[in-house]
């Protein structure tokens, strides 16, 4: 007997709203920055799920962190939205591609990797939450290490975004 395939598969999935911009704070392992996100979605209805949207800016101001050390952080885009599941005006899913760089004084180092998405409609809100692997580290005091993982989570708010599937 052939194994079933995830009702998911199948699925379609429709975008509508006039907001790509979302405002909100992400948090990288020790690094919390006001951001905001540009993202182009698929028009629909009847987008597949894999590639459903685009993060194609992303933006980060007013960085800290505990050690007092000032960081420029650089994205390599796009990271693309990938829908994978819908249930009660939630849409999840994984957030694929996402690049990172880091750098200050005596350290720099890049994050890669894949994140965990949420879309809630009736709040208007995302939310991505995972964690990005270290690469590529040079210096950092030794407090980071090539192949460690720096959890990820951010809250962005939109006005005008709907994501849903059939």
């Amino acid at each position: 007997m052939a194994g079933a395939s995830p009702a998911f598969a199948d699925q379609t999935w429709t975008v509508s709203g006039t907001d790509s911009a979302g405002d909100g704070t992400i948090t990288i392992g020790q690094w919390t920055c006001s951001s905001t996100i540009t993202t182009d979605f698929l028009p629909g209805p009847g987008a597949p799920g894999d590639g459903l949207g685009r993060i194609e800016t992303i933006s980060f101001s007013s960085c800290t962190n505990p050690s007092g050390f000032t960081f420029v952080i650089s994205v390599t885009l796009p990271w693309l939205i990938n829908a994978k599941a819908y249930s009660s005006g939630r849409t999840t899913g994984t957030i694929t591609d996402v690049g990172l760089h880091f750098s200050g004084p005596l350290c720099s180092l890049n994050l890669g990797g894949s994140l965990d998405f949420s879309y809630d409609n009736p709040s208007h809100t995302m939310a991505w939450s995972g964690d990005l692997t270290a690469q590529n580290v040079s210096g950092c005091l030794g407090l980071i290490q090539n192949g460690e993982t720096e959890p990820v989570s951010a809250t962005y708010v939109f006005t005008d975004l709907t994501i849903t599937s059939p």
